[in-house]
């Protein structure tokens, strides 16, 4: 009896270290960069580093007469669950999913955006 038992926690133990070990973590570190439209210029060139807990973005709005750039930091909140980072930012938007090699903006709500320029959100990381 004692024996059968010994060798199920053996086998629950090398099942659960084989799941575990066998999950690839989320890689959200680094550089990121893209275009993002803009309602009065021509497009936005983000850049996003992550570094830890903290963040520092840069815009460049381009199209206009006169070029603009800004930059903000802060820290930022990361959920393994959903692959969310959340930025502590009241002027950015907030919301970024990560998947592999890219950060995909989110609404301020926290939703996917959908339609024909959905696809302008993806920020790919710099390698």
């Amino acid at each position: 009896m004692k024996k059968s038992i010994y060798v199920t926690a053996v086998i629950v133990i090398a099942v659960l270290c084989f799941v575990s070990c066998g999950k690839k973590s989320t890689d959200w570190k680094g550089t990121y960069a893209g275009n993002i439209p803009c309602a009065d210029c021509s497009g936005i060139d983000v850049e996003i580093a992550l570094a830890d807990s903290t963040y520092v973005v840069n815009y460049s709005y381009f199209g206009k007469d006169n070029e603009q750039k800004e930059q903000w930091s802060g820290t930022f909140a990361w959920d393994d669950s959903s692959k969310v980072i959340t930025l502590d930012s009241k002027t950015l938007p907030p919301y970024y999913k990560v998947e592999e090699n890219k950060l995909i903006q989110l609404d301020m709500e926290g939703n996917t955006i959908n339609g024909e320029h959905a696809d302008m959100y993806v920020l790919k990381k710099k390698i």
